[in-house]
């Protein structure tokens, strides 16, 4: 089993709920909208970090970051994009085509600052949300997926308190 941490939108903070969110992930995908090499350090000292640029993203490390990136983990293909280069008001039914050729199980995606979780055919689409600091609620916009023999078997939503588990959203304290 493989624990994802995906996280976006941190502009360039950090809250410190991030470090227990995150604890024992084997790797974090971080959608872009970073805001400075500090965050990426910060997340480095958790597990690798596989980051894509978002549109507010200039410091010198950004420049090497690619816009679009292809991971797999536990046998399961992940497509990461910022978004920005995708109209907000139909940006759900744009990631789709936009990963066509990639063949991927899960677009990881940011830029709108709004959670969400959904399955479209056998593709998730996940955008954790904006973990902006300064967010009212950013501190726990981050979500964990487990993946197991190319099938994610659990995505954990800290901003709900909920997780799936199969086809399922249980409360996390029924677990």
């Amino acid at each position: 089993m493989t624990k994802i941490g995906i996280i976006s939108d941190t502009h360039g903070g950090l809250c410190p709920d991030v470090f227990k969110h995150f604890k024992g992930v084997h790797a974090i995908l971080h959608a872009g909208d970073i805001g400075n090499e500090d965050v990426l350090i910060e997340l480095e000292a958790i597990a690798p970090v596989y980051a894509v640029r978002g549109n507010i993203d200039f410091f010198e490390q950004a420049r090497n970051l690619p816009r679009k990136r292809i991971e797999t983990f536990g046998g399961v293909r992940f497509g990461i994009i910022h978004g920005d280069i995708f109209q907000r008001s139909s940006i759900y039914e744009q990631l789709i085509p936009y990963f066509a050729k990639d063949n991927v199980d899960v677009i990881i995606f940011g830029h709108t600052h709004e959670r969400y979780i959904k399955k479209q055919g056998n593709i998730w689409l996940i955008n954790p949300g904006a973990a902006d600091p300064r967010r009212n609620l950013g501190c726990n916009s981050v979500i964990v997926v487990e993946v197991n023999f190319g099938k994610i078997t659990k995505i954990r939503d800290f901003m709900l308190r909920k997780v799936r588990i199969d086809d399922f959203w249980v409360d996390e304290d029924e677990i």
